[in-house]
């Protein structure tokens, strides 16, 4: 047989230069794989972005492919590339993510912790802090956050801080925890400053201060911070740390709000809801606090409530009031409570008064004092409730020395009429005038009578026009009333 060498050879080279024009074209992507299958594992980064993105750095198309992109990750992170590692961990533990696995996350997360990268070790100690008790573990926490911390990972130093703050798996320790806030502070990390401020502001560090509180609060807003923004337009608001300034408080609402902190939103509807810093403005307070009760924020929800009820901005639905204060309720606000169980006792049955109790018994448990006055009101009168002056007293004992004067007033009148212990009219009347002097209208009233009548004290017509004027400023219409009879 004959064989015609020289077409055989050019057939050859066709086939041939068409094999290394095929791998010119998948150059970058072949390489990588190859470089990734022999332990490179910034070769499988490369080669993961390119089936992510669909082309390579020259811009050369393929057909992308998110499995494979995925199995090169993986790739990466078993080859020691640490920050994959991370990022794998991360998306696994997403809250976003619909089937999230804490199990891979923190597989992955270790992965990336034992080659140093230490963002991956605070993570993974998150993990072990924050999900159910089953699995929570503070030992290891602790453990992954000291690794963090000691390789300069500012929110590992911030992490490990709260644990001393807060006692979890260690003892608590106030000096330690202002010693890594302040450290991650000045490393930039703006949860940080707002612990570490929120400390000087609360004493913890064995004493208050503001000044330190107000720089802390304020470098974590400048740092982005949406919690550090509303703090510090709330010392600008008291004037603590720094000159008392509306305006700049407002800006630092604009700022959190901006940021979607529900907090920050509802302190800045209220603002322009009442004309604090800025000119009244119906419309903008009511969309700031629909943001923030949407949001889950009881105050938002609150004053909102108000806008509907009282018709602010909006046209007055007392059906969409009760919704908002509803929900406040719900969101354990104490003055919702509270307003939903006077709103009740304005029924006048037995039946609201019991449904008023309860708004009033979840006000006080919500730690709003005047709800506990309420409840104090329902048992001094057995209302909704069977009567029992021992509690009544008990709780406007503890209400008045924590200054809510309407219960020195109750206190006083319990005293007057002799309920529930003896008789004592200038135990009354020194109550009536703790009551008076925190401006409660009945409490000035009531010393008014005691003055006019001679009731625990001398008569002092004097004395008694003075407390009936007071308790007519406070908008109280029997002391306008008795005022005018006395002026007469």
């Amino acid at each position: 047989m004959i064989i015609n060498l020289k077409e055989h050879l050019y057939l050859l080279s066709i086939v041939t230069a068409m094999l290394v024009t095929s791998a010119c074209s998948r150059s970058e992507l072949f390489k990588a794989e190859l470089a990734c299958s022999k332990g490179d594992g910034k070769a499988c980064v490369t080669a993961a972005n390119i089936y992510k993105n669909g082309e390579d750095s020259t811009g050369k198309k393929i057909v992308a492919d998110l499995d494979k992109a995925r199995s090169f990750f993986i790739k990466a992170c078993d080859n020691h590339e640490g920050s994959v590692c991370n990022e794998i961990g991360k998306e696994l533990s997403s809250p976003n993510r619909k089937d999230v696995d804490f199990v891979a996350a923190t597989e992955f997360f270790e992965k990336g912790c034992n080659v140093n990268n230490y963002e991956a070790c605070t993570n993974l100690g998150v993990l072990y802090a924050g999900t159910n008790e089953l699995r929570r573990n503070f030992d290891k926490s602790y453990q992954y956050f000291v690794k963090a911390c000691s390789g300069q990972n500012a929110r590992g130093c911030t992490l490990l801080g709260l644990m001393y703050e807060k006692g979890q798996g260690v003892v608590t320790n106030i000096s330690k925890a202002t010693s890594l806030y302040q450290r991650s502070c000045n490393n930039n990390d703006p949860q940080a400053c707002v612990n570490l401020g929120l400390l000087y502001l609360q004493g913890s560090t064995g004493f208050v201060d503001n000044k330190k509180a107000f720089e802390n609060f304020e470098k974590g807003c400048t740092l982005g911070n949406a919690q550090s923004c509303n703090n510090l337009a709330n010392m600008y608001i008291n004037g603590m740390g720094t000159n008392r300034d509306y305006k700049k408080a407002l800006t630092n609402f604009t700022k959190s709000c901006a940021k979607y902190d529900a907090t920050g939103c509802a302190n800045l509807g209220y603002m322009y809801q009442r004309g604090i810093g800025t000119n009244v403005n119906y419309e903008k307070a009511n969309d700031y606090l629909s943001i923030g009760c949407n949001a889950n924020n009881s105050l938002a929800c609150l004053n909102l409530g108000y806008s509907y009820k009282n018709g602010l901005g909006v046209e007055k639905n007392d059906d969409t009031y009760l919704e908002y204060a509803e929900k406040s309720c719900s969101l354990s606000n104490g003055e919702a409570c509270s307003n939903l169980g006077i709103r009740a006792m304005g029924e006048g049955n037995e039946k609201a008064y019991k449904k008023a109790f309860k708004y009033f018994e979840l006000s006080c448990n919500f730690g709003y004092i005047k709800g506990c006055t309420n409840v104090g009101v329902l048992y001094q009168n057995g209302q909704g409730v069977e009567q029992n002056f021992e509690k009544a007293i008990s709780i406007y004992q503890k209400t008045c020395s924590t200054n809510d004067f309407l219960a020195c007033a109750n206190l006083g009148i319990m005293y007057t009429y002799g309920q529930g212990v003896k008789e004592d009219l200038k135990k009354a009347n020194d109550l009536f005038t703790i009551s008076c002097s925190g401006d409660s209208p009945l409490g000035c009233t009531l010393l008014g009578y005691a003055f006019k009548e001679g009731i625990g004290t001398k008569i002092d017509l004097n004395k008694a026009k003075e407390h009936f004027k007071k308790a007519c400023d406070l908008n109280d219409e029997e002391g306008c009333a008795m005022y005018k009879q006395l002026s007469k």
